[in-house]
């Protein structure tokens, strides 16, 4: 699985200005705008992006980064468009003062495989363990009844090992 995640990996820095549509890994990204608001305990910087596959409805990507006032650190929030065609993670490096940022771009195309073979196994895994349905017991095929064995005249040798006997003492 981890092995699979990092095959046919893409990755690409990219700087875009407000308004600037890329070509990327079969899909058309629009940066729309960088930003800022300042919550009481961290500055948050956000880029809007619409990507979309093929000409189709775009959909709203918020990769952003966070300020966190009492550590004085910074956290990155990635924004990720999932189709079965692959993962896109797209990561705020950072922004200007004229609205354009820097984004990175990674693409793993085999994500959605991984997590499809994960359920398959865990589904194979339910399934082995499921208890099996118990079938209603029936004679075996070769018995005979006691009538036809009555029938025959002699009672069959018994199977298996003979049993060990004890003998019976009399006293007297």
């Amino acid at each position: 699985g981890v092995t699979g995640s990092s095959l046919g990996t893409h990755r690409e820095a990219v700087a875009m200005q407000p308004g600037e549509t890329i070509r990327w890994a079969g899909r058309s990204i629009r940066f729309v705008e960088l930003a800022q608001q300042e919550l009481p305990d961290k500055l948050v910087g956000q880029a809007r992006l619409e990507v979309s596959r093929r000409g189709g409805t775009p959909d709203v990507l918020l990769p952003a980064q966070h300020l966190h006032f009492l550590q004085n650190e910074w956290t990155t929030e990635v924004a990720i468009h999932s189709t079965w065609g692959g993962d896109l993670y797209t990561i705020l490096q950072g922004g200007e003062e004229d609205g354009s940022v820097y984004l990175t771009f990674v693409e793993k195309p085999l994500m959605r495989w991984i997590w499809l073979g994960g359920w398959l196994m865990g589904g194979g895994a339910v399934w082995g363990l499921w208890p099996a349905r118990r079938r209603a017991s029936r004679p075996p095929a070769d018995a005979t009844s006691s009538a036809e064995i009555a029938s025959r005249g002699h009672v069959p040798a018994p199977r298996g090992k003979p049993r060990a006997t004890r003998p019976h003492l009399v006293s007297v």
